[in-house]
């Protein structure tokens, strides 16, 4: 649980104390950085997944949706960052119509005498409002106006708003309730609670209010009211329990106000439970139809410190009123051609031939587009333990563009092949992204209510070396029933994949030298993959 500390590290003040380039507690400017050369070698290309700045880079973004038109703020760096969050000294937009293909607009605010760091949009009355965080002296909130979202004023002074004591207050997001004909306007901040009258003028009014007052909302990133509830979300470093690195906590209450409480049973939004930050931050755009969700990449393969602006994602909240972040049907304008699947020309991975005592303990069968595969689960070593998994890996032969990026659909499921709790293992089920020969990246879907993402070498042994975790307390999904079929979006681009089942979240993480090879996994079980289908992406 969290504790609130103003001496706990915050992603700005690891950055600005280390110097060097880093995302979450990970440090970029090793062995991550210089894995895979060729994908670094043209960092200033625009192959993001899925947009990047032409030159500098964005970080904190945000987007707003207004007449058709979606629009993208970002704190912006013009320099190429090493880790220094005070080169952000601007403001760059960039505008989409579908929402996944973005075209420059560039630095609306640029080159102020003052940090520039993450910022909110909202329209108040005819005017178009914008805070950021800034400093000088300590933590401030700095206030924008604008009448076509285009070009800014700075209010000034005046307008800029402080929290007592010089202590963190930044980006602050807004909500405007609407209750008995009248407007409401409240400012979800790291650091608080703000509240306006109109829209324009802000006044700091408390800390958030818990329901435990041993958890803390640290870097607020969205407010949203869904459902008769209001939703806050929070990033912070090893936020949740076991995990080592920046996760985005959801909070919940019944008045915009608070108390809030932590949503436990789907408290990480996403995050990562490894060293290594792939993705995060949560900002709401709310739209017409529906309510969708921001969040940014970190390219890790960069020698420079590069960040994208991710797939929106929509936020999907359950009949149990959890926060989850789910696929955005919008994001099928990213398809582009049809990639045709031969799925006769797979091959049996692992094991091979040569390696089975009895060939019946692992098997694949073709059936038209129907990929059957299955692998019998080890001895017991005790009546209290399993046996290590048993995997069959089963390649396609097909080999997709890793840095033009495919998007790969499909339906699985998974059966135990013995009857009983311990006879039959633990099945699951995933998929495999090859890097070198009988070696890549695994993702396992285990019917223990547990999704693992890490390597697996298949020499001589299956090996699985876990790096991310997804388990009680994530929105993501943790694991897959025995029995249920799944369908699932695999979207990939330039060693970096977002992973959907059931369209919703899994996890956004890496590869380091993808072939564009893609395989099935079965773990002590049966396991089928069908209605398979791939695309180019079309970026």
């Amino acid at each position: 649980m969290i504790e609130k500390n103003p001496n706990n590290i915050t992603r700005r003040t690891f950055i600005e104390r280390t110097g060097t380039v880093a995302t979450g507690l990970t440090l970029l400017s090793g062995p991550i950085a210089e894995a895979n050369s060729h994908a670094s070698s043209n960092d200033k290309d625009r192959c993001a997944f899925i947009y990047k700045t032409p030159s500098g880079t964005l970080k904190d973004n945000m987007v707003i949706w207004h007449e058709g038109t979606f629009y993208l703020f970002t704190m912006y760096g013009q320099e190429d960052q090493k880790g220094n969050d005070s080169l952000f000294n601007s403001v760059w937009l960039a505008t989409s119509v579908d929402g996944v293909h973005w075209k420059d607009v560039g630095t609306v605010i640029k080159n102020q005498p003052f940090a520039v760091w993450s910022l909110s949009v909202w329209k108040a009355g005819d005017s178009f409002m914008m805070n950021h965080g800034s400093n000088s002296p300590g933590d401030i909130l700095r206030f924008w106006r604008s009448k076509d979202l285009l070009n800014w004023e700075y209010l000034g002074e005046e307008y800029d708003v402080h929290k007592p004591g010089a202590q963190r207050l930044d980006c602050m997001n807004v909500l405007a309730v609407e209750r008995e004909g009248e407007t409401g306007w409240y400012g979800y901040a790291t650091g608080g609670l703000l509240r306006s009258e109109d829209g324009v003028k802000w006044e700091w009014k408390e800390e958030f209010k818990l329901s435990d007052p041993r958890w803390g909302i640290i870097e607020a990133g969205g407010g949203a009211l869904i459902g008769g509830k209001y939703y806050v979300t929070s990033g912070w470093i090893q936020a949740l329990p076991g995990d080592f690195n920046y996760s985005t906590l959801t909070f919940v209450s019944d008045k915009p106000d608070g108390p809030f409480r932590p949503d436990f049973e789907a408290l990480r939004l996403n995050g990562h439970s490894g060293y290594i930050t792939v993705a995060l931050w949560a900002r709401f755009c709310p739209t017409p139809d529906e309510l969708l969700i921001t969040n940014y990449i970190v390219d890790i393969h960069s020698t420079i410190q590069t960040w994208w602006h991710a797939p929106m994602k929509k936020a999907v909240v359950d009949s149990d009123g959890h926060l989850r972040m789910g696929y955005w049907k919008g994001n099928e304008a990213i398809k582009g051609s049809s990639i045709p699947l031969r799925l006769s020309n797979c091959i049996q991975l692992f094991p091979t031939s040569d390696g089975l005592i009895d060939k019946k303990e692992a098997a694949f069968s073709i059936d038209g587009d129907l990929v059957q595969m299955k692998r019998l689960p080890g001895a017991n070593p005790s009546y209290i333990g399993y046996a290590d998994p048993q995997s069959t890996v089963v390649l396609l032969n097909d080999r997709f563009d890793p840095i033009k990026g495919f998007v790969l659909e499909g339906r699985m499921k998974v059966d135990p092949l013995n009857a009983g709790i311990l006879s039959k293992g633990i099945p699951g089920i995933g998929l495999f992204l090859e890097e070198k020969p009988l070696e890549g990246t695994a993702i396992l879907f285990n019917t223990c209510h547990l999704t693992e993402i890490g390597i697996m070498r298949l020499s001589g042994e299956a090996h699985f070396d876990c790096k991310d975790r997804i388990g009680f307390g994530c929105a993501a999904i943790a694991g897959i029933p025995e029995g249920a079929i799944s369908t699932f979006r695999l979207l990939f681009r330039k060693e970096t994949f977002e992973l959907y089942l059931n369209d919703l979240l899994v996890q956004t993480y890496f590869t380091s030298g993808a072939t564009g090879r893609v395989g099935f996994i079965v773990r002590d079980g049966e396991a089928t993959f069908d209605n398979l289908r791939a695309w180019e992406i079309n970026l």
